[in-house]
């Protein structure tokens, strides 16, 4: 089952419910790869370069894949509130 789908199948308010999850855990996200990153560039000037220096980047796609699936939930609550706007 594709993920439009599983968007369709959900109430107005099941999809507000999890945007706004959505929207907490990409700024959880970002914070946690902020702190990250910084701590790969101190780590990096004090002792060279290691495992630490690159370990953010294994977690930019989990970042990216959360701000892809809230736009698609956005996207469905607007063409939702056009459609309740057209009617």
């Amino acid at each position: 089952m594709s993920t439009k789908n599983t968007f369709a199948q959900l109430s107005m308010e099941q999809l507000k419910k999890r945007e706004k999850a959505a929207k907490i855990l990409i700024i959880m996200q970002v914070v946690a790869l902020l702190i990250m990153v910084v701590t790969g560039i101190v780590t990096s000037y004090r002792k060279g370069f290691g495992v630490f220096s690159f370990f953010f980047m294994f977690f930019v796609p989990m970042v990216i894949g959360g701000i892809h699936s809230l736009r698609q939930v956005r996207k469905e609550i607007k063409s939702r509130e056009v459609e309740e706007a057209m009617f």
